[in-house]
């Protein structure tokens, strides 16, 4: 067959966005024994699928206008799909948010469709986002900076001088299954998104938010706060049943297992949450160094239970810092510690930003930021005591 004009494709945009909110999964299945499904790729269905039911119409049309151009840049590339994820379309974004794209395709459809000959198949998606560069400025993006030779490549664009900007993978996919995990939970329950923008707002003020500087990421922020929902029993654990129904994704030569049942239900309703009680359960209950923020899990469960997790800090985390430091599960990639970013003394520093805020006597910070995103009564929130960061004895939490 020919392949699809643009205006069909477009066409194709509109209609997978307005009549598809299910986000991309894994088609594999159990074969009823506990054996789960060999499973490549194949994520369905494409692109906007992914993106949430957004109030904002207008930001879910600017996640939309940068993906049909990248799919037009690709068409001669049999059986491509472009898939979006991340913050942008988890339901867990702002409206700063830059937008998150990953091209899916056979190595052997990117090498014809883009003439790149017989290169090693650990070659392909450097050199078919090094060859799409050209094709996607013919469609319009400014090319920034060409990170090819990172652990996942990506190109960093620009639609146009003043659009919107994006990041492009290709088979990049473990992250578009995080992103129907999050985008799940940000559905069943908006306080969950609240909270999550609230711990986010208020760690930007006290210094102790962003991976780059050593900190927590937003990433792992967002899991702290489904997880406190999930020992509150506000939020269900959608992987509850995953060790024994897996299905099971691999890239090369790893394994996750990508099972969810996003069917269930919060345990209890009308349960009571907020970002100050977020706050007080890390102080006063969670032990820290001790239990695992696993949302895979949905409870607190001690080290010992996550074989696989990894335990490597970075360069000068040690003694006291190391036993007390927080331990964050990735959902999916489930040997990855979250807390592998974190530089020396900023685990103590979000220790002391949460009791401040726990025990912050003017109520709760706000749990909604206003249209602006910013908080507009941060003057009022708590400020850091003197000489805290250095560090705290004793054991926290419990």
């Amino acid at each position: 067959p020919e392949p699809a004009s643009p205006v069909d494709e477009a066409a194709d945009d509109e209609a997978e966005f307005h009549d598809s909110q299910e986000a991309a999964v894994a088609t594999a299945e159990g074969d009823g024994d506990g054996e789960a499904a060999n499973h490549e790729g194949c994520l369905e269905p494409e692109s906007n699928a992914l993106l949430p039911e957004f109030q904002d119409t207008e930001y879910a049309q600017r996640v939309l206008e940068v993906i049909r151009p990248i799919r037009l840049a690709t068409q001669d590339i049999a059986g491509r799909r472009v898939h979006a994820f991340g913050s942008a379309v988890n339901g867990f974004g702002e409206r700063s948010s830059d937008i998150d794209l990953v091209l899916e395709a056979a190595p052997a459809e990117l090498c014809e469709g883009l003439g790149l000959g017989p290169i090693p198949e650990r070659e392909v998606v450097r050199r078919s986002l090094g060859k799409l560069h050209r094709k996607l400025v013919k469609e319009g993006f400014v090319v920034k900076e060409r990170v090819l030779m990172a652990k996942v490549p990506i190109l960093k664009m620009q639609l146009g001088p003043r659009g919107s900007e994006c990041d492009l993978s290709c088979n990049n996919l473990l992250p578009v299954f995080n992103t129907r995990l999050l985008k799940a939970y940000a559905d069943l329950d908006e306080r969950v998104v609240q909270i999550t923008h609230a711990l986010k707002h208020f760690a930007k003020k006290r210094g102790c938010h962003g991976a780059s500087i050593g900190h927590f990421s937003s990433y792992a922020m967002t899991l702290l706060v489904i997880f406190y929902m999930q020992v509150r029993l506000a939020l269900p654990c959608f992987q509850h049943d995953a060790d024994r129904q897996p299905q099971m994704y691999r890239e090369g030569t790893r394994s996750f297992n990508v099972a969810m049942d996003l069917g269930l239900q919060a345990p209890r309703s009308h349960v009571d949450v907020s970002f100050r009680d977020f706050a007080r359960y890390f102080r006063d209950e969670f032990k820290w160094g001790t239990w695992v923020v696993s949302v895979r899990k949905g409870e607190a469960l001690p080290t010992e239970k996550f074989p696989k997790l990894g335990m490597k800090y970075r360069q000068g985390i040690r003694g006291a810092e190391a036993r007390e430091i927080m331990h964050i599960e990735d959902p999916f990639d489930i040997g990855r510690n979250l807390n592998c970013v974190l530089a020396s003394g900023s685990n103590n520093r979000l220790w002391w930003a949460l009791l401040d805020a726990a025990d912050y006597a003017g109520g709760s910070a706000p749990e909604r930021p206003p249209s602006s995103w910013e908080l507009e009564d941060e003057k009022d929130w708590p400020q850091p005591a003197s000489e805290r960061d250095a560090g705290r004895g004793g054991q926290r939490g419990g």
